[in-house]
């Protein structure tokens, strides 16, 4: 059916087809047909006929009735009138034809009554992660974790997150913080827990959640502070207290937007006095709504998410919290095991037009000799050069190299030296003397070919040709412990010199040697293609001896040796000694020998906001260890205050707390703690408020970096 008359086929049909609609949205539908004569014979002309009927005028009219089945005698208008609800509107259709009759046509539809009134309906959303909807109901879609490790993988604490034991026991396990055992304290003292500090996890001017599940017995509290951009710190603001049972519960606190610029966010949850119990799940997001526990964006899978979504739709506004009155429906599926590589594709046809710079030689180790003292140590390059050749290809064909720069300021003692130009290949030559000490670096050059400049780069180091040790002691601070390394003997049998050197390589050459040159001989044993060589020289007094390397060993970083005496025998009475060794390597790459930091000796931090106390630190193989003690100055109740701050290279990689012993007849109940952050701050609780000073003293021990 179209609304033009389509084209027309003698010998088929014509259909028209009439539909009414009323105002009740009802219709009628009417047809008509007209069959399309073929051509037929051709006829005599006939007589001429009458004149044809014709429609004149067409006359619609409207009037309102109580009656359906009767036409009004009156009151029939040109417009619409206005009908009440269940009674009738009548439209009067007249066709006057052109022979002045006409005829008249009626339509009548019913008005409806007016119906109820309508109900608002409303569309629930629910998520789950099984197909009835009954694992991890939630109503609530989650959102991504601000919080890395927050699963505590490895069951342990990675930073930024950091713990308080206080006396209490930590065990991490299977993604859950439980503390036990804790010492005894008031029910609102801050005892074991969690803390996590960081700079990036949340900004100015936005709302966010901090909650974690958790359940136990007593009481735990959340809090959160900040660390200003002019230096200072917020107080600890408190969230909830939540009351622990045996079953968990969402433990929170909702951060409105904060205002002030801030570098930091500390979070914390940690359990009352006396009370004990378990962390699980913890979460920051943004918004003032706690959804589903989810890790971060860098460790969420696919399983993490939801994987069904249920829907229904009624008239209630509040959603339901029965799993069986969703319609379920899946719409995340898991994530599918990893595809087999897909096989090599063909080579591809060589370019025509591409260009390509080329180096014959894109890095270089100089030699370089390092002497170590108690003073520190010295390196400088040993003079030489290299070279390396430049060319270019477009396509398969070679071109010449128009221009060539290095772009890069060179170190001292270096120099870089650009050959002919305008050539298939270039020559550049890279030399260093004895006053380069830049231990390594890149250079970058700018090369033009074929009207294309483009950027390649060299890198250099600084290999350790000659490492000297100029005496026992730097060895032992510098590289290593050197045990027993001098012997002496008295005897008519021969005798033993034997050591042991702890040292970071295994290319070591050992030389021992007395203070009387005549006559020396040496003995020299090698093992591995790198040349570990071991040389020890001795002379015996008056008459030559030769002890010789022997029984040597090596285990992981650790040389073992002797040097027993060759086929000689003397009268009683000679003496055996070494006085001096030097200690020298060869092809030892150069950051594998590295001098420690130690600081033997106690030294002392400047304190601030104390009245007579005193902190000390010393560094012993990697390890810090603190000793502090005296009078602690003045302090609030329940408050802590900032006494120093320690240089980056002795901050803690996780925070550190320390009950200070006092001097309170009942220490327990009156508590001090020391706390050394990451960021270098060392801060003093004090439960007790004291305007003439706290007096107390600690010793702690933690890693270095």
């Amino acid at each position: 059916w179209t609304s033009s008359v389509p084209s027309l086929v003698k010998g088929q049909y014509l259909w028209t087809k009439t539909v009414w609609t009323y105002t009740d949205n009802s219709s009628e539908t009417g047809y008509s047909v007209t069959y399309i004569a073929k051509d037929g014979n051709n006829g005599h002309d006939g007589i001429a006929g009458k004149d044809g009927t014709g429609i004149k005028t067409t006359t619609i009219t409207y009037a309102g009735s109580t009656s359906g089945t009767k036409a009004p005698s009156s009151g029939w208008t040109s417009t619409v009138p206005t009908v009440a609800a269940g009674s009738y509107l009548w439209t009067k259709t007249v066709w006057t034809y052109t022979d002045n009759t006409s005829e008249t046509g009626y339509s009548v539809s019913k008005m409806g009554n007016t119906g109820a009134d309508g109900k608002t309906s409303y569309t629930h959303t629910a998520w789950s992660y099984s197909a009835d909807g009954t694992n991890g109901f939630t109503t609530v879609y989650p959102n991504l974790n601000l919080l890395s490790n927050s699963k505590f993988p490895g069951n342990k604490l990675t930073s930024p997150w950091g713990s308080y034991a206080n006396g209490g026991t930590v065990v991490i396990y299977n993604g859950e913080y439980n503390y036990t055992t804790p010492s005894t304290g008031s029910g609102s003292g801050k005892q074991g827990g969690l803390n996590y500090t960081d700079t990036s996890i949340m900004t100015t001017q936005k709302s966010y959640t901090w909650s974690a599940k958790v359940k136990g017995s007593g009481t735990i509290r959340i809090t959160y502070q900040y660390t200003y951009t002019d230096g200072t710190t917020s107080s600890w603001i408190q969230g909830e207290d939540t009351t622990l049972t045996s079953d968990y519960s969402l433990a929170k606190a909702i951060i409105p937007p904060q205002t002030k610029a801030f570098t930091k966010v500390g979070l914390t949850l940690y359990f009352q006095g006396t009370s004990t119990g378990s962390i699980k799940e913890p979460k920051l997001e943004e918004g003032s709504t706690a959804t589903p526990y989810m890790p971060s964006a860098s460790e969420a899978t696919t399983a993490d998410w939801p994987s069904y979504i249920g829907q229904y739709t009624d008239f209630a506004q509040v959603d339901s919290t029965n799993p069986s009155g969703y319609t379920w429906s899946r719409i995340r599926g898991n994530d599918g095991a990893d595809g087999q590589d897909g096989k090599d594709g063909t080579p591809g046809t060589p370019g025509t037009n591409a260009i390509n710079i080329d180096l014959s030689n894109k890095s270089y180790n100089f030699l370089a000799n390092l002497e170590v003292s108690d003073s520190g140590s010295v390196m400088q390059a040993v003079a030489g050069s290299t070279t390396t050749t430049f060319t270019a290809l477009q396509g398969t064909a070679a071109i010449n190299i128009t221009a060539l720069t290095c772009t890069t300021t060179l170190p001292t003692g270096m120099t870089v030296s650009i050959g002919t130009l305008n050539a298939l290949s270039v020559v550049v030559t890279i030399s260093v003397d004895n006053t380069m000490i830049t231990p390594n670096g890149v250079l970058n050059f700018s090369i033009t070919a074929g009207g294309v400049t483009t950027t390649k780069s060299f890198s250099y180091s600084l290999a350790i040709n000659d490492l000297t040790v100029i005496n026992l002691a730097a060895i032992n601070s510098n590289l290593g412990n050197v045990k027993n390394i001098y012997s002496h003997y008295n005897g008519s049998d021969g005798g033993t010199y034997s050591g042991t050197i702890e040292i970071n390589d295994e290319n070591i050459k050992i030389t021992a040697t007395n203070d009387n040159d005549s006559n020396e001989v040496s003995k020299t044993q090698m093992n591995g293609e790198n040349g570990i060589w071991h040389s020890t020289k001795l002379q015996k007094t008056n008459s030559p001896g030769v002890y010789v390397l022997s029984n040597w060993s090596l285990t992981g970083a650790t040389l073992s040796f002797e040097s027993q005496q060759s086929d000689l025998t003397y009268p009683n009475g000679y003496s055996y000694a070494s006085y001096g060794i030097d200690v020298h390597a060869r092809n030892i790459v150069g950051d594998s020998i590295s001098q420690t930091n130690d600081v033997r000796t106690w030294t002392p931090i400047t304190l601030n906001n104390v009245t007579s106390a005193f902190l000390m630190y010393k560094i012993i193989n990697g390890i810090i260890h603190l000793n502090g003690q005296g009078n602690w100055g003045s302090f609030t109740a329940n408050q802590s205050k900032t006494i120093a701050t320690l240089p980056a290279a002795l901050c803690p990689t996780l925070t550190v707390n320390k009950i200070i012993t006092t001097q309170n007849t009942n220490n327990n109940d009156k508590p001090m703690e020391i706390q050394i952050q990451e960021g270098g701050n060392i801060n003093i609780w004090s439960m007790q408020a004291s305007t003439g000073g706290r007096y107390g003293g600690f010793e702690e021990s933690y890693p270095l970096g």
